[in-house]
């Protein structure tokens, strides 16, 4: 199974930090505790995951059950309905790199940080192909599917919402987060 697996850590002024892309350092006495945190964070990521190909494979499900509807009416507003095509369609190429960023670069030494940039990425894209099926959706008055893009998009807040706050209150530092920017600039060739 994929999963995250998050290794680094820093040993500084006779303690050992944790940085994560939410914005968070940890500090620890002991090698032991550091690592301990970082195998909970990778089990907690690796559920992140799940959580984020679950929504993604249910987006895209969406999506195709609607394909044939992305039909423009007698030439009003062409443009929009074929945009709206496109954006989804690069979003979804897009959330599919992310993820797989995030699984094979945890474990280098910007992993803590990429990780974190990778999920935020996802977030952002599902939200905006939501938005796009949202503008179908209004345009061909399908209700149904309104209600379904909603649920999506409670469900995206609630990752994002976990990944900022995770283990918050144990953090010693805050500094910037990650943003979902940043995951377009990394090189997967690094990693090999």
């Amino acid at each position: 199974m994929k999963k995250i697996d998050l290794k680094y850590y820093s040993f500084v002024d006779d303690k050992y930090i944790v940085r994560l892309g939410n914005g968070h350092e940890y500090e620890f006495k002991q090698e032991r505790q550091a690592k301990a945190f970082l195998v909970k964070t990778s089990k907690y990521l690796t559920e992140q995951l799940n959580f984020s190909n679950h929504i993604f494979t249910n987006v895209i499900l969406t999506y195709r059950q609607n394909y044939l509807l992305f039909s423009p009416n007698s030439g009003k507003r062409q443009a929009d309905v074929y945009q709206a095509e496109r954006d989804i369609n690069d979003f979804i190429n897009a959330i599919h790199k992310s993820l797989e960023k995030a699984i094979w670069m945890g474990s280098t030494n910007n992993g803590n940080y990429i990780v974190f940039s990778a999920f935020y990425y996802v977030c952002y894209a599902l939200r905006n192909i939501c938005a796009n099926l949202n503008v179908l959706a209004e345009r061909q008055k399908l209700t149904s599917l309104k209600y379904q893009l909603s649920s999506y998009q409670r469900e995206i807040n609630l990752i994002e919402t976990s990944l900022n706050e995770f283990e918050q209150m144990k953090a010693v530092r805050i500094f910037e987060r990650a943003r979902y920017t940043d995951i377009e600039s990394i090189n997967m060739a690094k990693v090999v």
